[in-house]
């Protein structure tokens, strides 16, 4: 692995690692498509979510206290 520091990096390195997208750009509508049906079905489409992309059956969808504060945070 080539570990440098952003100190190491030409002008052109800095740019293009600064004003990388990661391929966000593709993948929007896809995202909005998940948090949309996750809005809208809540743990149904999560569960769904859970096993076409992680492979996993869950059962009950259990919000702890840490979070449910966080949200109250954020909120």
């Amino acid at each position: 692995m080539d570990v440098r520091a952003v100190a190491d990096l030409s002008p052109a390195e800095r740019r293009a690692f600064f004003e990388r997208d990661a391929g966000v750009e593709e993948v929007r509508e896809d995202v909005r498509g998940i948090i949309g049906r996750v809005r809208e079905e809540g743990d149904v489409a999560v569960r769904e979510f859970d096993e076409e992309f992680d492979g996993v059956s869950v059962g009950n969808l259990d919000i702890t206290d840490e979070a449910a504060r966080a949200h109250d945070e954020l909120a």
